[in-house]
């Protein structure tokens, strides 16, 4: 298993403790501001893994 593997798995578990934890929080907001956040959530989760990416390969 590469190491860029290994980080992007838990980024993306570390997200999804973080995204859960979230979704609980805002359990009482419409579903369409929900929608709106989970979006936004998952934007920067991918340009933080799009970051680690390039700082692992240099």
């Amino acid at each position: 298993m590469n190491k860029p593997f290994l980080w992007e798995m838990i980024i993306f578990i570390v997200t999804v403790g973080v995204a859960i934890i979230v979704f609980n929080l805002i359990d009482d907001l419409p579903s369409l501001a929900r929608l709106g956040i989970s979006v936004v959530m998952f934007l920067c989760i991918f340009e933080i893994s799009k970051y680690v990416r390039k700082r692992l390969n240099h």
